[in-house]
């Protein structure tokens, strides 16, 4: 069984098109400055969404190839970076669960907006740590109000 797809209006169709393209572009420019997860992103993006790797990724993963094939590659941390850039594979795994801190979040929340003169404050990010066993406030908060932020709308990109 497959899952079902979202129907765009064409208008709408228009518009993600763009927001993909500048995501393509953007993740290019920053491989191309260093920044080696960014292929690695895009190809999970294209994996996952069944379209077609951006030219940029193509051109890396060509390369990559003849590189390999000639014994010229030394790593393929060349290619696709550190799996753990500047962080634990402890801090990666507490980021993976950025959108289970999310929800945990909104649901306290809404919890408290229905009891009168609950604030919302660093209690609530404690108490969700708690329960999720990956850190005090701080962390919580962190990852909440990243991923608060992935939700809003893309900020437009200068050539």
């Amino acid at each position: 069984m497959t899952a079902p797809r979202w129907v765009l209006t064409p208008a709408q169709r228009k518009a993600w098109k763009k927001i993909v393209a500048v995501a393509d572009e953007q993740r290019g420019r920053a491989y191309k400055s260093g920044d080696k997860l960014k292929l690695f992103e895009t190809l999970l993006d294209c994996a996952v969404s069944g379209r077609n790797l951006p030219d940029w990724a193509r051109e890396v993963i060509r390369d990559a190839y003849w590189l390999s094939y000639a014994g010229k590659l030394k790593s393929w941390e060349e290619i696709f970076g550190k799996p753990f850039p500047g962080k634990s594979q402890k801090g990666s795994f507490t980021n993976a669960r950025t959108v289970e801190v999310w929800v945990a979040v909104r649901q306290r929340i809404e919890k408290r907006q229905t009891v009168k003169d609950q604030p919302i404050d660093e209690s609530l990010f404690e108490e969700v740590g708690r329960e999720l066993g990956i850190g005090g406030h701080s962390t919580v908060s962190r990852l909440y109000y990243q991923f608060e932020r992935s939700l809003r709308r893309p900020r437009k990109v200068k050539p």
